[in-house]
């Protein structure tokens, strides 16, 4: 298995054919860089081409950026309740 960390608490793993975002959040950028820049990152491009999604909980810097970033994809989300 692959690990691979992007900052705060952000990783995708990768086993075979399978990657899985956990906590993606790409928000942690240099001031003065909008939410539509961050999003369009190298960074967010990884996340956007997961098969799945894990929030391990419902903190801000664990869940700020899913809308954004899977808005358009069919990837499952996989969080409890409060996320």
């Amino acid at each position: 298995m692959k690990t691979t960390w992007y900052r705060t608490a952000a990783l995708i793993l990768e086993q075979d054919d399978f990657r899985l975002a956990v906590d993606p959040f790409v928000a942690m950028t240099p001031l003065g860089i909008s939410d539509e820049a961050r999003h369009k990152s190298e960074t967010a491009d990884l996340f956007k081409k997961v098969d799945a999604v894990l929030v391990t909980h419902g903190h801000f810097d664990h869940i700020y950026d899913i809308p954004a970033l899977f808005a358009d994809g069919d990837q499952m989300i996989y969080a409890t309740k409060t996320p």
